[in-house]
């Protein structure tokens, strides 16, 4: 390393290599065949040689801070999204249990229970079903509209 390739020196030093020296630029370099084609050749300078055997050097504190710095901000950014992510969903949940929203669910479930009672009295009425059928049914339908109709009022009554 350092000498010229016309040194008298160098003409000894290769002779015993398994690899070919060239001259470059006058000063020798190593040729290495690393495949088949004729473009698979590295030539390489005795300091790229020396540097890609060294171990790598440690990171001046300037870059690792820097590096912590920008963990730190992907990692706060990453826990924004999340944290408003978080934020949306339980927004659109405390609407869903909101009194408003619970009290046109339950308007909307006695509505449908006042449809199916009189689907099941039409039904009566045309003699699809008997008596004993249409008793049990038709009472467990307004059972259950009744009790929500309770619910809705005292829901009401509690908000106003």
């Amino acid at each position: 390393m350092g000498r010229r390739f016309n040194d008298e020196a160098v003409p000894r030093e290769i002779e015993p290599l398994m690899f070919a020296v060239v001259d470059e630029d006058r000063r020798p370099y190593v040729r290495l065949k690393v495949g088949d084609g004729a473009r698979d050749v590295l030539v390489l300078s005795p300091e790229e040689i020396v540097a890609s055997l060294a171990p790598p050097r440690p990171l001046p504190k300037s870059a690792v801070s820097r590096l912590c710095t920008i963990i730190r901000t992907t990692e706060l950014a990453t826990a924004e999204d999340r944290l408003a992510d978080l934020e949306r969903q339980k927004n659109e949940i405390m609407r869903s249990y909101s009194p408003a929203a619970l009290l046109d669910k339950l308007q909307s479930t006695m509505a449908k229970l006042d449809e199916e009672s009189e689907e099941l009295h039409q039904k009566f009425l045309e003699k699809d079903i008997d008596l004993p059928t249409f008793v049990q049914k038709y009472k467990k339908l307004r059972a259950a509209h009744h009790k929500c109709s309770l619910l809705h009022l005292a829901g009401t009554t509690s908000l106003h």
